[in-house]
């Protein structure tokens, strides 16, 4: 992995080779990507905004959490930033070969010491649906039998998941259905009952 490099206001440290694919001379152009259509917003909140970001040969995430108040700065005194431990809890989970996305890097905005905004990207998977948005948009585009089907083998592949991650040793302290995704192989999708 690269060291830190700064661009603008930010401190990044990024995989091999991403730096020239995401930055520009003032950093994550990420108001040009939104005004060409480059970028969308995926979830928004008030600590945090996720974004979707179309390259010309990839997609990613990029995750930028807001610092809204000094109180939540002055904890970066004792902890790291969000976008730095999500990087390094991803790495850790990859190296324990449980299937995840594939953590590009983070960028950090430092004042005084204090890290104020921050910044996570990952690499999309092509195909991936989170969870929640396959049952809720997915699954009812099937016929009964075929959801069915569909809905045994998602129970089947989080037991594996969770079983893998407890086997592996890794604590996933925000386990939801947004934060799953699924990977449908259409030729996969069989609708016959086991024993049939």
């Amino acid at each position: 992995m690269s060291g830190f490099q700064q661009t603008g206001e930010i401190c990044w440290r990024l995989q091999p080779g991403w730096d020239t694919r995401l930055l520009g001379p003032d950093g994550l152009p990420l108001a040009q990507w939104l005004q060409s259509g480059q970028a969308q917003v995926i979830k928004s909140g008030e600590h945090r905004t996720v974004y979707r970001v179309d390259l010309a040969d990839h997609s990613v995430y990029v995750k930028h959490y807001r610092c809204t108040s000094l109180r939540r700065a002055g904890r970066t005194l004792v902890r790291s930033s969000a976008a730095r431990r999500e990087y390094y809890k991803m790495q850790e989970v990859t190296r324990r070969r449980v299937p995840t996305a594939h953590a590009i890097g983070f960028g950090e905005q430092r004042r005084h010491g204090l890290v104020l905004d921050n910044y996570f990207v990952t690499e999309a998977l092509a195909g991936a649906l989170p969870l929640d948005e396959c049952l809720a948009e997915f699954l009812p585009r099937h016929a009964p039998r075929e959801r069915a089907v569909m809905r045994r083998r998602l129970t089947t592949a989080l037991a594996e998941l969770c079983a893998r991650l407890h086997g592996r040793g890794v604590f996933q302290d925000d386990l939801h259905a947004g934060n799953l995704l699924v990977v449908w192989e259409p030729a996969r999708i069989d609708t016959s009952s086991p024993g049939e």
